[in-house]
C-alpha cells in the first residue's frame, strides 16, 4: 500500500487524496484496489523533486536542508520578514523530538509532518494544498501499514522511488536540455538589457525618473502625523496664552481675585489648549 502511494506521489504526480481504509479494497488474490477518487492531488515535476529533497534530508537528518526545503515550498505572504535562524532552530527541535534515540521503524512520520507544518503556520508560512494533501495521504497510509506490519519503514519503502527520481534529475539529456534553456534565457536577458539601461539613463538625465513606493499602513501613518501636528499647534497656542497672560498682569484694568481680567482670560484659554495635551501624554 505504501508502495502504491509513493508511486502515485513520487513518480506519477497524481495521487488519491483520501486513502482511508474504506477506500481501499483487497481481493482474495491480495490485489489492492482504490475507490472514490473524488479527492485527488497533482504534483508538478518540480514539486516532486522538492518532496525528494525533503525525504532525502530526513534520511540524513539534515536540519538545514529540511529548513531550506520547507521554506522554499511554503507560500510566503508579502511584507513579512523571516528569521531563517529561528526557523531552523525550531526545525532542529522538532527533529530531535522525533528522531533522537529512535530507530527508523519507531518513527511516527505522521506526527513529524504534522509538527513541521504546524511550525510553518506559526511563522505565517502556508503549505500549498498539494503538499498538505500529499503529507496527509502519507500519514494515513503509514498508519494503516503500521497497523498491519509494525516494522514498516516509510523511508525504506521510498528508497526505490528516490533513486529513480535522482537518476532522472541528473540524466545527461535532461541536464543538457536545462542548460540550453538557461543559456537561451541569459541570451534573451542580455539582448533586452542595453535598450532598457539606456532608457533608464535618459530618464535620470532629464529628471523624469519616478519611483513609486507602496508603504503599508499609510493611512495610519498620515493620521499619526496629523495628530502630532495638532498637538504642536496646541502647545504653541498654550505657550502664547501663558506669555500673553503674564504680560497683562499689570494692565490698568479690572482685576479678578487680584489678577487682571485679560490675564485670567489668557490663562483660561491656555488651560483649554493644555488639557488635550495632558490627555495625550497620559495615553502615551
Amino acid at each position: 500500500m505504501i508502495g502504491i502511494l509513493l508511486k502515485m506521489v513520487m513518480k506519477d504526480g497524481f495521487f488519491h487524496g483520501d486513502l482511508h481504509p474504506g477506500n481501499v479494497l483487497i481481493d482474495d488474490a491480495g490485489s489492492i484496489g482504490l475507490i472514490d477518487f473524488g479527492l485527488v492531488g497533482r504534483l508538478t515535476p518540480r514539486q516532486r523533486e522538492n518532496l525528494l529533497d525533503l525525504l532525502t534530508a530526513l534520511a540524513r537528518e539534515d536540519y538545514s536542508q529540511i529548513t531550506r526545503t520547507m521554506f522554499e515550498i511554503a507560500i510566503k505572504p508579502p511584507g513579512v520578514s523571516y528569521d531563517i535562524g529561528t526557523i531552523e532552530s525550531e526545525v532542529t527541535e522538532v527533529m530531535e523530538t522525533h528522531f533522537a534515540g529512535r530507530s527508523l521503524n519507531e518513527l511516527d512520520f505522521g506526527r513529524f509532518f504534522s509538527d513541521l507544518v504546524g511550525g510553518a503556520i506559526k511563522h505565517k508560512l502556508r503549505m500549498p494544498p498539494e503538499y498538505t494533501m500529499g503529507f496527509k495521504a502519507m500519514m494515513t497510509v503509514e498508519g494503516i501499514g503500521k497497523s498491519l506490519a509494525p516494522d514498516l519503514n516509510l523511508l525504506d519503502e521510498a528508497r526505490p522511488f528516490i533513486g529513480e527520481i535522482m537518476l532522472d534529475r541528473y540524466n545527461p539529456r535532461r541536464l543538457l536540455s536545462e542548460g540550453a534553456d538557461a543559456l537561451a534565457s541569459a541570451a534573451d536577458l542580455l539582448r533586452k538589457f542595453p535598450p532598457v539601461a539606456n532608457q533608464i539613463l535618459r530618464e535620470l538625465e532629464h529628471g523624469r525618473m519616478v519611483v513609486r513606493a507602496d508603504i503599508q499602513n499609510m493611512p495610519l501613518i498620515l493620521e499619526e502625523q496629523r495628530r502630532s501636528s495638532r498637538q504642536i499647534v496646541r502647545a504653541v497656542l498654550f505657550g502664547g496664552c501663558v506669555i500673553a497672560g503674564s504680560l497683562a498682569l499689570n494692565a490698568p484694568v479690572a482685576h479678578i481675585y487680584g489678577i487682571s481680567a485679560p490675564s485670567v482670560a489668557f490663562y483660561l484659554l491656555g488651560i483649554a489648549f493644555a488639557l488635550p495635551l495632558l490627555s495625550a501624554l497620559r495615553r502615551s
